[in-house]
């Protein structure tokens, strides 16, 4: 299985943006 890391729906940006707490937040998911 293929493990694909997107970035939470709530970031901004082309490459995504810290929330206030400065840290990235990244979703795993991880395909059936």
């Amino acid at each position: 299985n293929n493990v694909v890391l997107t970035y939470d729906s709530e970031m901004e940006g082309p490459q995504g943006s810290a929330y206030s707490d400065g840290v990235f937040h990244i979703r795993i998911q991880i395909p059936d």
